[in-house]
């Protein structure tokens, strides 16, 4: 079964708000800093919330599972109107990727090798759903991974999700609510006498 997307038009930052702020004891629980950052309290944008809910699940759970305790996972909701998107960007003070490997990490079931400097290990799968996902909703992922980077802004890696604001989706994916046909009532209807 194919994936299939159902997207409607609505504020994009607030579902994305909570889907992170579900993650707050989380965090928190493995003694790192949250920062969420946002250009707009409202990004009007056509989405699916469900793929969304799975992106932001996925990198979140990455950057926890990669960065040790007392580093910082920031999360930024961008919205770029000039370019007709949005971007939500999640970057964390971890490990890292290497550079011989960041073109590789978005197949599936392949893990990085430090992830092996890593307590837990994990299927593989969510980075390649995540790519998928992302191309489903006419996006674009991008990954930036180095220590020169850390040095530079205090974040080794960071994963940055692009998509657009508008209607750039097939009319089967477009989600409209079913038109409520009202139901005739026998007591109200005009009789003829």
């Amino acid at each position: 079964k194919t994936m299939q997307l159902k997207v409607r038009e609505g504020n994009v930052v607030k579902p994305i708000e909570e889907i992170i702020y579900s993650f707050q004891s989380f965090i928190e629980a493995h003694e790192i800093k949250l920062e969420v950052v946002k250009n707009s309290p409202t990004i009007i944008a056509w989405f699916d919330y469900d793929k969304i809910e799975k992106i932001i699940t996925n990198l979140i759970s990455n950057a926890v599972k990669f960065t040790p305790a007392t580093g910082t996972i920031r999360i930024s909701i961008i919205e770029k109107k000039e370019k007709n998107n949005y971007s939500i960007s999640v970057e964390d003070s971890g490990i890292g990727i290497p550079e011989n490997e960041i073109g590789r990490i978005l197949e599936p079931f392949y893990q990085a090798k430090n992830n092996t400097d890593s307590q837990q290990i994990g299927t593989g799968i969510g980075l390649s759903l995540v790519n998928n996902l992302v191309l489903l909703h006419h996006g674009e992922l991008q990954i930036s991974s180095s220590l020169q980077r850390k040095k530079e802004t205090g974040f080794t890696t960071c994963f940055t999700v692009i998509l657009p604001l508008g209607k750039e989706f097939q009319d089967e994916e477009l989600h409209t609510e079913p038109e409520i046909k009202k139901a005739k009532n026998p007591l109200t209807e005009e009789k003829e006498i």
